[in-house]
């Protein structure tokens, strides 16, 4: 056989080797990126996972909070209704004692 063919042959069968080495190596570092993107989704789905727990915790208290607020302002409204009421009937004394001390006689409805 030719020293050349033999040679060309042994070059030829080499580079094969070293494509199909390369290739096998592409195929490892392909899978292991994709093992670490699996990793990382599931890091990141499990943070997101407790953020979202978190912050369900938080606006529930803010609701609690805002209901609380709510009976707070209720309880104010029905304290200040009581006050003007009161303040309606004390200005309908004054105004009788003012009569009274005028000497005015007050005005009945049938008059």
């Amino acid at each position: 056989m030719d020293p050349a063919i033999t040679g060309f042959a042994a070059l030829a069968a080499l580079i094969l080797g070293l494509f199909a080495w390369l290739r096998a190596d592409m195929r490892r570092v392909e899978e292991r990126l994709r093992a670490d993107m699996r990793r990382m989704e599931e890091g990141l789905r499990a943070d997101m996972a407790g953020v979202e727990g978190r912050l369900n915790g938080r606006l529930d208290r803010v609701d609690e909070r805002l209901d609380r607020m709510d009976e707070r302002f209720d309880r104010m409204e029905a304290r200040l209704a009581a006050v003007e009421h009161g303040q309606a009937k004390l200005e309908g004394l004054l105004e009788g004692l003012r009569e009274a001390i005028a000497g005015r006689v007050p005005r009945t409805a049938a008059e």
